[in-house]
């Protein structure tokens, strides 16, 4: 008996070491790589520029985490800005990023980064190679949030101060979001997106840009936080269209919203109609919509049909109209569907003018005919602003509102 109470003793008391080595060896590599946040500058928004020199200059949007972490009140809220914006220079990207890192006391760190800005110089030069450093670069991520400074330098968007929003560079991205969900007026892109089209075959690329409302040296300013009407702003503005990688033109209005219909990414937009001889007089708020591309190779040239099926809600009259009407309802379905028509084709003759295929009608002629794509591809360009394109719309009115006449209706 006293034999085996000590062979038990010595087991528990091997059992106890075991246990004790295990949560020795979890402790001493549990964070062998970790990275305090005051050994780092967290980069919220990048921008890239070309200067005359042939250089690249990268401004980073640096958060200050003292100000930012811990209070209540938006647009900074305490005595310092919530962020820094420094700069600097260089023959590639990298070389730039080096020299604004000699600037700084802190290790620049790139995963939170959620925006980038391209200024128009650089865009009208070449966009082809810049995304290199950032597929590259294992911290950065493809996710990132790109944007074109229209009629503007990067470094000037990256400066502008936000006063609801304490990080700029996250305001701008709810900015891109709800302009996409809410309005469909812009073309939310991401540096994954960017680069698919680049090395796509029959597609141009399409990024959306962003401007400065008001004077951009009061946006740099701590000013710009304490006021009730900001000095400056940032805005969402336009599509910019690409042709060989190289910034070609601008869309706005008609185009732009044409050209969310054709790519289906049409989700939420206003459509004023005329009504009863009187202009701009009735909205409709667009619900849903769907759109369906289809190429046809006949003869060796390619024609492209575009089908849109769209339903939307009366959202307000400014005229004499009875909704009541079943009749009235389906002139103005027919309304809708012609705006909707000659908004699409205001976008497809504007590519086509520019001879950028933005929409990929080369990627659906390669798939219909590959045969016919290996010899269009070569000059699809020139070919492309030849294309016939037949826009057929159907357009549903689901629901008048709260009432089917307006108060000043007159029989």
């Amino acid at each position: 008996m006293e034999k085996g109470m000590k062979m038990k003793t010595i087991i528990n008391v091997k059992r106890f070491l075991l246990i004790l080595i295990l949560l020795g060896t979890m402790m001493m590599t549990g964070c062998w790589n970790r990275r305090e946040l005051s050994d780092l500058s967290i980069v919220s928004a990048i921008g890239v520029d070309k200067l005359q020199d042939d250089e690249y200059r990268v401004s980073f949007q640096i958060i200050n985490p003292s100000e930012v972490a811990g209070k209540s009140s938006g647009g900074g809220g305490g005595y310092s800005l919530p962020v820094s914006v420094y700069y600097g220079a260089g023959k590639t990207i990298r070389e730039a990023t080096l020299n604004v890192s000699k600037q700084l006391p802190r290790r620049i760190f790139f995963s939170h980064v959620r925006l980038m800005v391209i200024g128009e110089t650089l865009a009208q030069d070449g966009i082809k190679e810049l995304f290199d450093f950032i597929e590259r670069f294992y911290e950065a991520r493809l996710n990132i949030n790109v944007l074109i400074a229209r009629n503007g330098d990067a470094k000037s968007v990256i400066d502008i101060l936000s006063p609801i929003e304490k990080v700029p560079g996250t305001s701008v991205v709810d900015q891109l979001k709800l302009a996409s969900s809410e309005f469909s007026s812009n073309m939310s892109s991401e540096v994954v997106d960017v680069i698919k089209m680049i090395v796509s075959e029959g597609k141009e690329l399409s990024i959306s840009g962003i401007q400065i409302l008001g004077n951009p040296k009061s946006g740099r300013q701590q000013t710009n936080l304490r006021t009730t009407e900001p000095k400056a702003m940032l805005a969402i503005s336009g599509i910019a269209v690409f042709k060989d990688m190289k910034l070609a033109t601008w869309l706005d209005g008609d185009e732009l919203y044409g050209t969310e219909w054709t790519l289906n990414k049409m989700k939420n937009t206003i459509v004023t109609l005329d009504c009863q001889q009187k202009e701009n007089s009735l909205d409709i708020i667009v619900l849903r919509s769907k759109t369906k591309l289809h190429a046809k190779v006949t003869a060796g040239k390619p024609s492209i049909d575009i089908e849109i099926k769209e339903e939307g809600d009366v959202a307000e009259v400014r005229c004499g109209l009875d909704l009541s009407d079943p009749e009235e309802i389906m002139k103005l379905e027919n309304a809708f569907a012609e705006k909707t028509k000659r908004m699409v084709l205001a976008a497809v003759q504007k590519a086509q003018k520019a001879r950028t295929d933005i929409f990929g009608f080369g990627e659906y002629v390669n798939m219909e005919n590959p045969k016919a794509w290996k010899k269009l591809k070569g000059d699809w360009s020139t070919t492309f602003a030849e294309v016939p394109v037949n826009v057929e719309v159907t357009a549903y009115i689901r629901r008048t509102g709260l009432v089917t006449k307006p108060y000043f209706y007159k029989k």
